[in-house]
């Protein structure tokens, strides 16, 4: 998938960058599956620069935020907890607006960036920065309660 998005985004990377980019994470996470974290880091990596590089990047924050959930969680993995926790915090910055708006819709991805900043904090022996999440924890704990 990435070799025939990359010919695509050769030929028309407005229309196809975003596709690759995806495509690039999900590498990124199977090379990471698979042990190999320093190409999966180079994989995510190409992926985030992609999405950062675009024309209207806003219309791929909530993918921007996985991509960052994806690195985060190989640098964990490598045990560079203080460039996961940064890694991590950045993707919560960014989908804390659309998360704060569609609370169903990025609930998952929240959790998952949550989970892996408080790793974090935990494996740096830090405590974890109570106003990046307090708005975020607050609403996932009222969609637990409510559910």
């Amino acid at each position: 998938a990435v070799e025939i998005r990359r010919q695509l985004a050769q030929a028309q990377p407005h229309a196809f960058n975003p596709h690759l980019a995806g495509s690039l994470n999900n590498l990124g996470a199977m090379l990471s599956a698979l042990g190999r974290r320093e190409e999966a880091l180079q994989a995510t990596q190409e992926a985030l620069d992609l999405y950062r590089a675009q024309a209207q990047p806003n219309a791929f924050t909530p993918d921007l935020a996985n991509a960052l959930e994806t690195q985060g969680s190989i640098l964990q993995a490598m045990e560079r907890f203080s460039e996961a926790q940064k890694t991590f915090a950045e993707g919560i910055e960014l989908l804390a607006p659309s998360f704060q708006r569609l609370p169903q819709v990025f609930a998952e991805w929240m959790q998952n960036l949550v989970d892996g900043y408080t790793l974090s904090c935990q494996a740096l022996g830090v405590e974890p920065d109570a106003e990046l999440l307090g708005p975020v924890v607050a609403k996932l704990r009222e969609m637990m309660r409510d559910a």
